[in-house]
């Protein structure tokens, strides 16, 4: 009998207590409970609302053969690894000049007509040539955030068509001038009243300022010389931009449109996160459209061409408890929503061009 003692001591040691095993019954049970109201939480989704925009809210595309815009898409990354410095710093030098002290002497443009004449280059300002030759530019980026649309090679084509313009100034070719002048302020109105994205409408605005420059300088550099003949129809060309009112909308609506679309890939299962389809589980594109909504209805609501979407401070995965419900949403909208600072740089470019519009119309009698 005593030898049998210390067995029992030792079956009764070895035997957890009863607590334990409730707590871990407890602890389990809480856990499959949580996972399954999580479950049921993001099983149940909302239904779409309508959206604010669709496509044909934004303007008519004319055909790829008449549209200068097309001629930059077919040629992704134009300017890439080509150096456009000698010209950039010519136009940005020569814009710069007061009106009244004169196109730059000939001598002064040496430098960047030489890289002109580099090969590579040729080849990029012949895509450029293109591009301005046609009747239209419009905006007609996919609404795919896979596909890469022509931004910085705007900007840089047009930078090249100015710095032709100060060239033919610079050696009194007025006609010249005058010419591709009305081209290039032409084609930098037509992006700006058609830029489908918040990117798309800073290059339009930013071009648009600078051809303003460029026109305000040739108004005073033809009266100077005497050929006020030729500034008919260019100063036709800035009268009729006197009367636009250089909405936003289109450039936002765009960018909603663009958003939307991404979110009904997703709920297509068409978005590859790396390892397979987007878990549609925790992805409800009713609540995701409706929370897409949200921000864009102060624009979609307001008259005025000054109002931006009501972007949250924060993101939402900084938000407490964002995962419980609808996680795959609120990371997409985190991904794909620009943060406010963008949409106050669009603001001030706009005052911008807005500004160097009414210094022009004010010297051509059509002032506020």
């Amino acid at each position: 009998m005593t030898g049998a003692e210390p067995v029992a001591a030792g079956s009764a040691k070895a035997s957890p207590p009863g607590w334990r095993k409730w707590t871990v019954r407890i602890v389990v049970g809480l856990a499959v409970g949580a996972l399954l109201s999580w479950s049921a939480i993001n099983l149940v989704h909302a239904d779409p609302p309508l959206p604010l925009w669709a496509g044909q809210d934004l303007p008519a595309i004319p055909a790829a053969e008449d549209n200068g815009w097309n001629d930059l898409y077919q040629h992704p990354h134009l300017f890439q690894e080509l150096d456009v410095g000698p010209v950039e710093r010519a136009v940005g030098a020569s814009l710069g000049r007061a009106p009244e002290a004169g196109p730059a002497a000939p001598e002064d443009l040496t430098e960047a007509r030489r890289s002109l004449g580099q090969p590579d280059l040729l080849e990029a300002f012949a895509t450029c040539e293109a591009s301005l030759s046609r009747p239209a530019f419009v905006d007609d980026c996919p609404f795919d955030f896979s596909q890469s649309c022509p931004s910085v090679d705007v900007l840089e084509c047009r930078r090249i068509a100015a710095f032709h313009v100060l060239d033919a100034a610079s050696r009194h070719e007025w006609a010249q001038a005058v010419a591709r002048g009305d081209i290039l302020l032409a084609q930098s109105l037509a992006h700006l009243s058609s830029a489908r994205s918040v990117l798309s409408m800073q290059i339009a605005l930013q071009s648009a300022r600078e051809s303003l420059v460029l026109a305000r300088q040739l108004t005073h550099w033809l009266r100077a010389a005497g050929a006020t003949g030729l500034l008919a129809g260019l100063e036709r060309r800035i009268r009729a931009f006197g009367v636009d009112p250089l909405d936003l909308n289109v450039a936002l609506a765009g960018e909603y449109i663009r958003m939307l679309s991404g979110i009904e890939r997703i709920t297509r299962g068409e978005v590859d996160s790396g390892g397979g389809a987007l878990p549609g589980f925790f992805f409800d594109p009713g609540a995701t459209t409706a929370e897409l909504n949200r921000i864009f209805a102060p624009v979609r609501a307001a008259r005025e061409a000054d109002v931006i979407p009501a972007v949250a401070d924060k993101p939402y995965t900084a938000q407490l408890g964002w995962w419980v419900r609808n996680p795959v949403g609120k990371l997409y909208l985190d991904a794909v929503t620009l943060p406010r600072r963008h949409f106050e740089t669009l603001l001030a470019e706009r005052a911008a061009l807005l500004e160097e519009r009414s210094k022009l119309l004010t010297e051509l009698g059509q002032g506020d």
